[in-house]
This record gives structure tokens, C-alpha cells and sequence, in this order.
């Protein structure tokens, strides 16, 4: 089994990605805080939300752990989807 050579940049886009992900994520969070009603909105700590609502604190944690990792496949796609394609004439 041949091993592909790795991509320049595979490893700056899957890392921007990833930083991408944990900011719209983190985005979302402070909505999701602000519209629930939460009094400290953005500035509330990790004991304030758990104690406002444990299912917020899973739905945070969760959110901020989705985002990286659907942006990182995505990108994962998106470069596998450039590989098949083949050579563009």
C-alpha cells in the first residue's frame, strides 16, 4: 500500500480551520447565553451557566467541541474532494 506524499499546508489549513470552528462556535455560546437570558451574558463564568442551567452547560460544551471538529472536516473534505477530481486541463 503506497502512502500518499502530504500536502503543503495540510497542516496550516486544518489548523485554521480549527480556530475558525472555536470562534463561530464560541460566538454562538455568547448568543445562546444572552438569549436564554442569562444575566452575565458574555461574562459569565463555567460555575455561573452550570448553576443557571446544567443542560446550557452540556449544550456549551458541546457546541464548543462541534465547531472545530465539523470545520476541520470539511476542510478534510473539501481537500480529499480536490484529490479525486484529478489533474484540472
Amino acid at each position: 500500500m503506497s502512502r500518499r506524499a502530504p500536502r503543503p499546508g495540510a497542516a496550516l489549513a486544518y489548523a485554521f480551520a480549527a480556530l475558525a470552528g472555536l470562534l463561530v462556535a464560541t460566538i454562538v455560546v455568547v448568543n445562546l447565553h444572552i438569549a436564554l437570558g442569562l444575566e452575565e451574558g458574555y461574562a459569565a463564568r463555567p460555575a455561573d451557566v452550570l448553576e443557571a442551567s446544567t443542560l446550557l452547560a452540556l449544550a456549551d460544551v458541546a457546541l464548543l467541541v462541534a465547531g472545530p471538529v465539523l470545520a476541520i472536516a470539511i476542510v478534510v473534505r473539501q481537500r480529499s474532494g480536490d484529490r479525486r477530481a484529478g489533474p484540472r486541463e
